[in-house]
């Protein structure tokens, strides 16, 4: 598999990939209410948006895509990872390469906004803990940081 700049030819894909995730995740982790909401809200039109405005990659393997992931200013978006794809080491090869990406854009810190459950991933890719956030829908998110080096 390899990482590559996102196409606008990849909305489709990746706007399936992410409801599809969005439909797998355990509803311990997202109440459904939650889940129906984010799956609603994730259109092509809005995945387009994304990646026309920020710096958007795809792990792909001929053509097909396995995970995303987005860079705005800083803030690390969109990850997904392809579910049967999850816990192989796909998510943090997507993080390693934003990170060398941002480094050579000059950006010396990333952040991002963690939902409780992926709070261990992030912490496990290096980045700590800034804030706590009280979501709608009983949801607790995390604002979470990382020094570049």
């Amino acid at each position: 598999m390899k990482i590559r700049k996102a196409k606008k030819s990849d909305v489709k894909q990746i706007t399936q990939l992410r409801k599809d995730n969005l439909r797998d995740v355990d509803t311990k982790k997202y109440p459904k209410k939650v889940r129906d909401f984010l799956i609603k809200r994730d259109t092509d039109e809005r995945n387009l948006r994304h990646i026309n405005q920020r710096d958007y990659f795809c792990l792909v393997d001929k053509d097909k895509i396995f995970g995303t992931i987005s860079l705005d200013n800083g803030e690390i978006g969109d990850l997904f990872v392809k579910f049967d794809c999850i816990q192989q080491g796909n998510g943090l090869k997507l993080i390693k390469h934003v990170e060398e990406f941002a480094k050579k854009n000059g950006l010396k810190k990333l952040w991002l906004e963690s939902a409780q459950h992926s709070r261990g991933f992030y912490e496990k890719a290096g980045f700590k803990m800034k804030e706590k956030i009280n979501k709608r829908n009983r949801r607790i998110n995390f604002v979470m940081e990382k020094n570049l080096k």
